[in-house]
Formats: C-alpha cells, structure tokens, sequence
C-alpha cells in the first residue's frame, strides 16, 4: 500500500494568510470607494506590489487552489489568482501554458454556465 501524501507545503489558507499579512485598512476603504459599487466584495488593501511579491512566493499554488482564489468575494485574492496565473503562463513550458489555458477555458465556461442559469 502506498504512502499518504503529505499535506502540501504551500496552499490556499498559506495564501491567503500571507496576503492579509499585507492588508492596509485605510487602503481597502479607498479601494471601496474607488470601485463605487464592490456589490458583495470585500478589500484587504493590498498594494500590487505587494500583491506581485505574494504571487511569487505561491507560484507554484495548485490550480484547485487557484481556482477558490478565483471564486473569492475577496478583491485581492481573485487578483493574486490572476497574478499566479499570469506568472506561471509568462515563466511556463508550451505544455503548461496550454494546460493553464485549458483551465482558463473550463473556469469560463462553467462560470458562464452558472451565469446563464441565474445561479451566481
């Protein structure tokens, strides 16, 4: 019988620790007012360069986690998925571009499914 994996070093609660590390709370009331109507989301006020530096030490995040990034109510964690996303297609072989790619393109399509059936 094989081994259990162990837990990854890296994951989503790391990554989103790390970014409230950097949360400024008069920054994140600009960022509201700024957006004029967030609806349901929420700011941390973390700058985009800080923001950048987070993307870096996660870059190597898992793209499940990458997806509840993305699916967050939290402005800056849907900003860091994109920013890891980013990273790892600019840094990333041809082959994992075209599986960042094919990721992109499922997370459309089932969000523009969900969209399409009122039930986001």
């Amino acid at each position: 019988m094989p081994a259990p994996k162990s837990p990854s070093p890296i994951g989503y609660t790391k990554a989103r620790q790390a970014l409230r590390r950097y949360g400024n709370p008069a920054r994140a009331q600009v960022y509201g007012w700024y957006f004029k109507d967030p609806g349901q989301d929420r700011f941390l006020g973390v700058s985009t360069k800080d923001m950048r530096s987070v993307a870096r030490q996660f870059r190597d995040l898992a793209m499940p986690d990458v997806r509840k990034l993305m699916l967050s109510r939290v402005h800056e964690e849907r900003s860091l998925a994109h920013a890891i996303l980013r990273w790892k297609f600019e840094k990333g072989s041809e082959a994992e571009r075209g599986k960042d790619l094919q990721f992109l393109e499922r997370f459309e399509e089932s969000e523009r499914q969900k969209y399409l059936k009122g039930t986001v």
